[in-house]
């Protein structure tokens, strides 16, 4: 069993890459088994919370993994203990099972450099073969290792690391074994140089990206057949989150669906199912089942928390398909800026509403915040708020959103598709949610703060030159 997922690999781009004949090993995958779309919807579109919902198939609420935390020092959130992969093969089949970890950051216990990273950490001692950086005593804060990291074949490489799992591989062929890797190219090109150019066209450092993951997959293709497992052996490969411009938005299908639906390929055509789609939870439980555990058994229940399911158990039947499709959030009302307005919401859900929010967006800014809306009950949410457009000349775009507690849907933001809003001027000082215009004083805030800033250094710079000539 080998799970691989790439960071920030978009679907779409994938798909056109490999029309395009540059992806052969993924072209592959496809042809000898199956392709779908994974949508994420129990998380933010993050790395972190992304590869521990893979690993665990729940939700951030049991996970706890809720986001990224970086930089010397900081706190790091690791899955519960007991829950990955890993430890439940390990549990089950001990020693007759061979586990390895291939990673290209340091899974550190805590955050003390900035690559880091514990989500993985309390599965260590089930893990046979731990590889990433702290095991050779790399430290990105070493500036003449992290731009040799970098090279060609330097550790942050995909082939890098598809080269340790290939000794992996080789020592351990004709035995079962549980392979996880994680490969970083895509989402560090996309932050460094964007994924797509300002024509909407892939771009180039992101395209060698992702050729370098398929040329990395096509390492250990090579070695499973090399020793003659390949046929024995299950691949799975998907990603953490996609990639357009940036990540770090809510799930589907309320983000960008360059965001929030991951690809997913195996080289088994029985992982496809009816509906053409599934979670990205649902790959443990497809892992597990696949290696013969009883996934129902399993505490907790992946019924009552995420809903995550074998990903050919998926079906009209057994999975709840009413969420929107992409594309149909629509904005509920347009006002003009400069005034307060009340406004009244009705929403309903009989599966039960644990959060609603107000969202905006502002013309020439983008979201700057959301109103959180209170309940009456929790299957109907219905009240008034006084709400502030604050800024004139620009026109305010509300909608409202609701986090559905169902299993089914992952705790994800949903539209409702019984909501309503109305917008009702008020007259008069009546004061408004100091929530909605929050971030917009934060920005006009830090806007003046650098512009103080720029004119204090210029000052102090022409009193210096004006003393250096006086002098």
């Amino acid at each position: 069993m080998v799970l691989i997922s790439v960071d920030g690999g978009t679907k779409s781009w994938i798909d056109y890459l490999i029309a395009q004949d540059e992806l052969p090993n993924l072209e592959r995958l496809r042809n000898e088994g199956v392709e779908m779309e994974l949508r994420i919807t129990s998380h933010v579109t993050k790395t972190d919370p992304g590869l521990a919902a893979i690993e665990t198939g729940y939700g951030a609420k049991t996970t706890g993994v809720t986001r990224n935390t970086f930089g010397a020092g900081s706190e790091k959130l690791s899955v519960p203990d007991g829950l990955t992969i890993t430890e439940r093969i390990k549990s089950l089949y001990g020693s007759s099972w061979k586990t390895g970890l291939f990673f290209p950051w340091s899974q550190g216990e805590t955050n003390v450099t900035d690559t880091m990273d514990a989500t993985y950490w309390n599965q260590k001692e089930e893990t046979d073969v731990w590889f990433s950086p702290e095991v050779l005593a790399w430290s990105q804060s070493n500036e003449t290792l992290r731009k040799n990291s970098l090279s060609s074949d330097g550790l942050l490489r995909a082939n890098f690391t598809a080269t340790m799992v290939s000794k992996f591989i080789e020592r351990y062929a004709h035995e079962n074994f549980y392979i996880r890797t994680h490969w970083t190219e895509p989402d560090y090109t996309g932050h460094a140089h964007s994924d797509h150019t300002v024509e909407g066209r892939i771009g180039e450092q992101y395209r060698n990206a992702l050729k370098d993951c398929d040329a990395a997959l096509g390492i250990v293709i090579s070695t499973l057949e090399k020793f003659g497992v390949y046929e024995d052996t299950l691949i799975l490969f998907t990603s953490d989150h996609g990639f357009w411009g940036a990540h770090g938005g809510e799930g589907y299908p309320l983000e960008n669906h360059n965001v929030s639906v991951v690809p997913f390929f195996s080289n088994y055509a029985g992982m496809g199912n009816d509906l053409g789609w599934g979670l990205q939870v649902d790959i443990a439980p497809t892992i597990l089942a696949s290696v013969g555990i009883d996934v129902a058994s399993l505490e907790p229940s992946y019924s009552e928390t995420s809903g995550a399911m074998s990903l050919w158990l998926a079906s009209p039947e057994t999975r709840d398909t009413d969420p929107p499709l992409i594309g149909e959030v629509a904005y509920s009302e347009s006002v003009a800026g400069g005034q307060i307005f009340n406004v009244t919401v009705n929403l309903s859900d009989e599966s039960g509403i644990e959060e609603a929010v107000l969202l905006y967006e502002v013309e020439g800014f983008g979201k700057l915040a959301q109103v959180t809306m209170d309940p009456s009950t929790p299957e109907h949410w219905s009240g008034g708020i006084n709400v502030h457009a604050a800024l004139e000349n620009r026109v305010y775009h509300w909608y409202l959103a609701a986090i559905d507690s169902s299993p089914q849907r992952n705790g994800a933001f949903y539209p409702s598709p019984t909501e309503t809003l109305q917008f009702t001027p008020v007259q008069g000082d009546t004061e408004p949610s100091p929530q909605t215009d929050y971030y917009v004083f934060i920005y006009l805030a830090l806007g003046a703060a650098v512009l103080i800033g720029s004119v204090v250094l210029l000052r102090r710079r022409a009193f210096s030159l004006q003393r250096e000539q006086s002098d």
